[in-house]
């Protein structure tokens, strides 16, 4: 698999941490139990071993990227989310004929996102970022067309998640969950702030990978 050298470099700093001490390293994910008992996936693996194996899950992914915090409205973060909000659309994060041959669509679809300015209560929890997520969605009826979204939320600087008792993004950079609403189901994935934009577009697109191919934690 031709996959850009500087993607995999990120993806190991970003996974080694993790795995370091905790016997997961040959782990993709790992369930954590949030606030409302359910179950969030954290990222702790390099996903990109996925793409070897079976097919996806959402076969026509699309994304949708919601910025959440204050910290987004500045000069310096804003300059960004044009490259954050379409992780599929640059051919050095992933290289798009591996996508096509896995039978993914829409990679170069038109970009979608939504600020959600708010006061920085940090940390973050999930059912927060549940809260926020189907309110959006709710009163925009073009998120819950036919397409297989995925919902991207960006922390804004300042911000951390929280699943659970564990708080931070050292912990888990990216993390994926699921919420129902309407009778839709919400797939979403949730990545920590970083100064390096690189850093943060490899934490996305490494969540997003993971909740296409494996939804369920394992």
């Amino acid at each position: 698999m031709n996959t850009p050298l500087v993607l995999l470099i990120l993806l190991v700093v970003a996974s080694t941490s993790l795995a370091q001490g905790s016997g997961t390293a040959s782990r993709i994910t790992m369930p954590v139990v949030n606030e409302d008992q359910g179950k969030a996936c954290m990222i702790v693996g390099d996903p990109l071993s996925l793409l070897d194996k079976g097919s996806a899950v959402v076969t026509e992914p699309r994304q949708f990227s919601l910025f959440l915090g204050n910290g987004w409205a500045s000069e310096k973060t804003q300059a960004r989310k044009n490259d954050l909000a379409n992780v599929f659309g640059d051919p050095s994060n992933v290289d798009p004929g591996i996508l096509s041959k896995l039978g993914w669509g829409n990679i170069y679809g038109p970009k979608m996102y939504s600020e959600h300015l708010m006061a920085e209560t940090d940390p973050v929890s999930d059912l927060k970022i549940q809260s926020i997520l189907t309110g959006v969605v709710k009163n925009d009826p073009r998120l819950t067309s036919p397409a297989d979204f995925i919902y991207v939320i960006y922390l804004g600087p300042g911000l951390s998640p929280r699943l659970g008792a564990l708080v931070g993004s050292k912990r888990y950079p990216a993390y994926y969950n699921a919420v129902n609403t309407s009778g839709t189901r919400l797939r979403y994935v949730v990545v920590s702030y970083e100064n390096n934009p690189k850093t943060m577009m490899t934490n996305a697109l490494s969540g997003v990978i993971a909740i296409v191919f494996q939804p369920a934690c394992s």
